[in-house]
């Protein structure tokens, strides 16, 4: 039972991993209008193709690490929090929602998309663990003052984003803040409660700014740089939520 039971949660660790490389795949595909573009189809292969993915040369390397690095690491994560779970998460919500995470983080890495159906799931995962967390008016404070902050900060990239346009005399199409990430805000922001999120969103935008410094530095230094270029920031926010639910001993 001791080794039965490891392999059981490893197991649905990897099977988890190949759920959200396929929801990846699908959610991409919705949204560019192109039925059955995921890779399961594409392939003519179906779901094996997210069991195997080296065996398709016709896959992108990137994209076969990628599913390669989602599969291993959910086993990993699925071990840890199953066998030595941290303070106050608990294996059955805490799973889901890391699903939730890894799903956002991966497509706005890749497409700097954060799409609706995510948003909709999240503001439900959000108001459910919030309430069951902090209790009904942590969970509605936190997610107003999540989206609030988020709002602001999203109309702020716009007037820039105008600004810079009247000073090139040209259109820019790049933004500086998605509405995706303000929706995220919310989600986090129920997630955390009250005054929880507070905190989150500083860890969020704090890693965000240095990460961007670090781009701008570089960029300047191999003559790459652009005064406007896309960073996904929901890994930011993410990661700042997922120290204070998983490793709260660590900023406490």
């Amino acid at each position: 039972m001791s080794v039965f039971f490891p392999l059981l949660i490893g197991l649905l660790g990897f099977i988890t991993g190949i759920f959200i490389n396929f929801v990846i795949e699908f959610l991409y595909a919705k949204r560019n209008f192109i039925p059955g573009d995921e890779l399961a189809v594409k392939t003519n292969k179906g779901i094996l193709v997210y069991f195997f993915p080296w065996k398709f040369p016709e896959i992108a390397l990137p994209k076969k690490i990628r599913i390669i690095a989602i599969d291993i690491l959910f086993i990993i994560i699925s071990l840890w929090l199953w066998v030595s779970p941290p303070t106050k998460v608990e294996f059955f919500w805490g799973f889901p929602l890391l699903i939730y995470f890894s799903i956002i983080i991966v497509i706005d890495m890749e497409y700097k998309l954060i799409f609706n159906q995510m948003s909709i799931v999240g503001a439900i995962l959000g108001i459910t663990l919030g309430v069951y967390l902090h209790g009904f008016t942590q969970t509605l404070f936190g997610g107003l003052f999540g989206y609030g902050i988020m709002f602001i900060m999203y109309k702020l990239g716009e007037i820039y984003i105008k600004r810079l346009a009247i000073s090139r005399g040209e259109e820019v199409e790049e933004v500086a803040l998605g509405f995706g990430d303000v929706n995220l805000g919310g989600i986090l922001g129920l997630i955390l409660g009250w005054p929880g999120i507070m905190i989150g969103l500083f860890f969020g935008v704090f890693l965000g700014g240095i990460f961007s410094l670090g781009i701008i530095i570089f960029k300047k230094i191999t003559g790459r740089y652009s005064a406007l270029e896309a960073i996904p920031y929901a890994p930011f926010l993410i990661i700042g939520t997922i120290v204070l639910i998983y490793f709260r001993s660590w900023v406490s």
